[in-house]
């Protein structure tokens, strides 16, 4: 049975993931919430999922090699890894976000996903896998209208992208947004 990492699996979008890739995998639940996180996987093994779960401060290089090693322990050689870890920042008036709080938010969000990949590149050592980065759009509207308020002007409103092109001949394979 193939294994999987769940970053930010207490809750949210980072339960969901869990919960449906429980249905066909082992999984390793990952999150900082110790109580939320013991609740998820015990949802989870009633069901019959073969779970476990490990506290990890995604930011932390030794966390997560922590977490590694207990999925490997527990449930086997990690196959996959959904990077979910995300934490919104602060809500505040953009002019007023402190550096720390800002600090915070982009360590979590942004080195916690390289620390989770790295090890796992890291320990399959060139055999293939997957990996998954959960990113959010919910940046956008405190950021863009905050910049609006203080005369910042977008040169275009943003965009939905446009779904990948299908290659003839080969089924799911995708080439690529179109040009625009």
């Amino acid at each position: 049975m193939s294994v999987a990492l769940v970053t930010g699996a207490a809750g949210g979008i980072g339960a969901a993931v869990a919960e449906r890739l429980a249905q066909e995998h082992a999984v390793l639940l990952t999150d900082v919430d110790p109580v939320r996180l013991a609740a998820v996987s015990a949802k989870l093994f009633a069901d019959g999922a073969a779970v476990a779960h490990a506290v990890c401060d995604v930011s932390e290089r030794s966390s997560v090699q922590a977490a590694f090693d207990a999925a490997e322990e527990q449930l086997g050689e990690i196959t996959a890894v959904a990077n979910v870890a995300r934490i919104g920042g602060v809500l505040t008036e953009f002019t007023e976000l402190s550096e720390k709080d800002w600090g915070r938010t982009f360590v979590v969000n942004t080195r916690g996903t390289f620390l989770v990949c790295q090890e796992f590149v890291r320990r399959r050592a060139g055999r293939p896998g997957a990996i998954v980065a959960v990113g959010s759009i919910g940046a956008r509207p405190g950021l863009y209208p905050a910049g609006q308020r203080h005369g910042l002007r977008s040169p275009r409103a943003p965009r939905p992208l446009p779904a990948p092109r299908r290659q003839p001949g080969r089924p799911g394979a995708a080439q690529g947004p179109p040009r625009v």
